[in-house]
């Protein structure tokens, strides 16, 4: 997060789902829901972290890149109508990361049999070493880049408002559009390596249901 640059990257999406027990997901890896009910679930996934490839923007300079790998994330999700609460623990497994937790409620803004909306705010919070990693400048960092030492605690790191809306065209096709802005907090917006504190997303789908 933090950077200036936007970029348009198109990926093949997919995923196969048994029941409501168990998924492999090009988006959320492969998890299974522990704990499951009308009005909740909880469990948890192996996904991946796309790291971060230093050469992408020369704001970071002498940083090296942040290594992909793979993710834990844990989570839990409850229906409180029309509400939906949803906390996720994040882990990546690779390289020197830390733990953030994430929080999230979205409700449905409209829907019908061929269109539905939800919407909601969110809030993240990560550990000093997750800051450090994604935020923080230190001594060879800030030799090699020229910006000065930073080294971030551990705290908010952003909030953030999210939309999903799908239209059902058939029974089989659908289109979904899914966006966030995001507005980083605390350290992570000081940081010496953050050049616009306001982030925003967009993923469009077009999908096949068998």
């Amino acid at each position: 997060g933090g950077a200036r640059r936007n970029r348009v990257v198109p990926v093949a999406a997919g995923e196969l789902r048994f029941r409501d027990i168990a998924y492999l997901s090009s988006s959320e890896g492969v998890g299974m829901n522990f704990l499951r009910g009308k009005s909740y679930r909880v469990g948890a996934n192996i996904g991946y972290d796309i790291g971060r490839v230093a050469a992408r923007d020369p704001q970071l300079s002498g940083f090296g890149d942040i290594d992909a790998g793979p993710s834990l994330r844990m989570y839990g999700e409850k229906v409180l109508f029309p509400f939906v609460l949803r906390s996720t623990v994040v882990h990546a497994l690779a390289g020197d990361a830390g733990w953030s937790v994430d929080l999230a409620t979205y409700l449905p803004v409209a829907a019908s049999k061929q269109f539905l909306v939800l919407a909601g705010p969110s809030l993240m919070w990560s550990d000093a070493k997750e800051l450090q990693r994604r935020f923080g400048v230190s001594a060879p960092q800030s030799n090699a880049s020229g910006l000065p030492a930073y080294t971030p605690h551990g705290g908010l790191r952003n909030v953030g408002l999210g939309f999903s809306a799908t239209w059902f065209i058939d029974d089989h096709w659908f289109m979904n559009a899914t966006g966030a802005a995001q507005k980083l907090l605390g350290d992570a917006a000081d940081s010496p390596l953050t050049q616009r504190d306001t982030q925003t997303a967009l993923i469009l789908i077009t999908g096949y249901r068998w």
